[in-house]
């Protein structure tokens, strides 16, 4: 009997593909729907059932799986999802299917970020000064309430795309101008054309994984200097202080209650001020950039697995627990590596304490985006310490890029234990 599970959408790497490894090795047979499923190198496994169908229309999709099933001998037994755009989605096609999920209004809701900070602020919740703005007019009322520096940022996007920081009034109207034009992004998913301004953060930024609504762990984030947010690296446990621990796990906790989001995983980021914490906002998935992994390798906890289970309906027993080692994910972005880099690769993997390590097939020569389209590979690392892990990945990246300065180790400026 094969165990189906819908998946919508994917990438050929990152946690996406954690997710179908893990869907495989748990000998469950992945049904894979997508606009253009013939663009994934694993498109044509025999293990992998695959749809292509409009992945915006949600209707379509629903249609495609009740035909599924009144075909096959083997039922749907759940649907689930890695990106942010496909959440609501996930909630519509599992309650309309009598599958586990999340509820849809909650993950409609969720989906955009001016609906979380109103929900934040009305809990009290610590949050920059924010104003939400349907048009250039409201960009520089908002600009003008707030005060410099602000930063922008598409309501309905994800991976950074279009969050930007501003000093001055004319790049500021320019940037809202572009992005209120836009209907859709790059992937052809409509988006809203709405903007969300708020009050510049100068702090470092952690991630709060969380699953059923309970805190799991704790996740350093390593970012480009401003005006982008471009994510450079991720650190597990994060360097915090221990007394920050309980705080930042119950804010997360918080805010996923806030938004209704009781079902699956949830990755609560937040800046870390002097005297506390700020909420920027929840994605209502796992954690991307191969969090998880990192997550599995410090701590034990299998959130890959957590997040099929709950999507079967099946038992799960997963809480927090204490570190057992640290992991660390670099990114190297366009223009630190070349062609020249792959030969380096089998060194790389040979370094103490390297978990993983890859090089795009196209390597470009500069940031172009400021967002994950700009990263060309990364290196994984794990080891009993936060030096050890900084050792192995320093050594990893020159290794690759024959230089002595990278992106993925900016200074650590965050409440160090």
């Amino acid at each position: 009997m094969d165990k189906i599970i819908a998946v919508i959408e994917s990438s050929s790497i990152g946690t996406s593909k954690l997710l179908l490894d893990g869907l495989l090795a748990g000998g469950y047979t992945p049904l894979f729907l997508s606009r253009d499923p013939g663009r994934f190198p694993f498109y044509g496994n025999p293990a992998i059932r695959f749809i292509e169908t409009n992945t915006n229309d949600e209707a379509g999709m629903l249609r495609e799986l009740n035909e599924f099933n009144r075909n096959s001998a083997n039922k749907i037994l759940g649907v689930t999802s890695a990106y942010d755009y496909y959440m609501p989605a996930v909630a519509f096609l599992a309650d309309a299917l009598g599958l586990p999920g999340q509820k849809p209004e909650a993950a409609r809701y969720a989906r955009h970020k001016h609906n979380q900070k109103e929900a934040f602020a009305a809990k009290g919740l610590p949050l920059p000064a924010f104003q939400i703005c349907r048009s250039a007019a409201d960009v520089e009322d908002a600009a003008l309430n707030i005060g410099f520096p602000v930063v922008c940022k598409p309501v309905s996007g994800a991976g950074s795309m279009g969050v930007k920081k501003f000093d001055n009034m004319p790049e500021l109207l320019a940037h809202a101008v572009d992005w209120l034009r836009q209907a859709t992004n790059y992937r052809g998913i409509p988006i809203e054309q709405m903007l969300l301004l708020e009050k510049f953060v100068s702090a470092p930024e952690i991630s709060v994984e969380v699953f059923n609504g309970r805190a799991l762990a704790l996740t350093d984030k390593y970012i480009t200097p401003p005006p982008i947010f471009l994510e450079t690296g991720h650190q597990v446990p994060a360097k915090l202080a221990q007394e920050w621990y309980a705080a930042a796990m119950e804010l997360a906790e918080r805010a996923v209650a806030a938004l209704d989001l009781s079902f699956g995983c949830c990755h609560v980021e937040m800046h870390v001020l002097g005297d506390g914490f700020s909420l920027i906002e929840v994605n209502q998935r796992i954690a991307g950039d191969l969090i998880p992994l990192l997550v599995r390798e410090a701590f034990g906890i299998d959130m890959i697995d957590a997040v099929i289970k709950s999507t079967i309906g099946a038992p799960i027993d997963i809480h927090a627990a204490p570190s057992t080692s640290v992991s660390r994910i670099g990114f190297l972005l366009a223009g630190e590596v070349d062609e020249k880099s792959r030969s380096a690769l089998e060194t790389v993997s040979g370094i103490p304490n390297v978990v993983e390590c890859y090089l795009a097939k196209d390597l470009p020569t500069q940031v172009e985006f400021g967002d994950p389209r700009d990263r060309v590979g990364y290196v994984v690392v794990s080891a009993p310490s936060a030096s050890d892990c900084e050792i192995a990945l320093r050594s990893a990246l020159k290794a690759l890029t024959l230089k002595d300065e990278f992106f993925a180790l900016p200074d650590n400026k965050a409440k160090a234990a």
